[in-house]
């Protein structure tokens, strides 16, 4: 039996919206012009699928819960024709469907991706979705915003009723 994570992922959805309020194409979108800007690490020879969408669906797979390359790669492979249309996928002129990758192709771009951009990229989205807090005129100092991605609240963080501040998900 696997041993469970100690950072589920699921926060993140609520930092996206509701169950009940599922992200819509707009906000796949937005979420390609931040992710635009991660360079494409592999050879221009021979590409079948682009980058960008494949890093969409890596993202989109994630934030659905899914914790390792190979869920991801189901998640990309079991995705509804229409859900590879908003993430970027071609259709195929000869059979008319949008052919997925398979796991060990989105497995190499996410090996060779630089981090740091693809992390620069969703943490910049995940600020734009969230909303700038609201000061008190009463309150000097700068607000911070704060958002949690893994379920964890900020340590030291502690509001008037003396228990830990937890950032609350926008309201869309």
């Amino acid at each position: 039996m696997p041993a469970r994570t100690s950072s589920p992922i699921p926060s993140a959805l609520e930092q996206l919206g509701s169950l009940t309020d599922p992200l819509t194409s707009s906000d796949v979108v937005d979420l390609r012009c931040f992710l635009i800007l991660v360079a494409d690490p592999r050879d221009a020879r021979g590409l079948r699928y682009p980058a960008l969408a494949l890093l969409c669906a890596a993202v989109s797979a994630v934030l659905t819960v899914a914790r390792s390359l190979i869920a991801i790669g189901e998640w990309i492979t079991d995705a509804p024709q229409h859900v590879l249309g908003v993430l970027g996928f071609a259709v195929d002129p000869l059979t008319g469907l949008r052919p997925v990758p398979h796991a060990a192709t989105v497995r190499r771009l996410l090996q060779r991706v630089d981090g740091d951009a693809l992390d620069a990229a969703i943490s910049a989205y995940l600020q734009a979705r969230t909303l700038p807090p609201i000061k008190p005129e009463a309150q000097e100092a700068p607000v911070r915003r704060v958002i949690t991605v893994d379920g964890k609240v900020v340590r030291g963080s502690r509001g008037s009723d003396g228990e830990a501040d937890r950032a609350k998900p926008p309201e869309c």
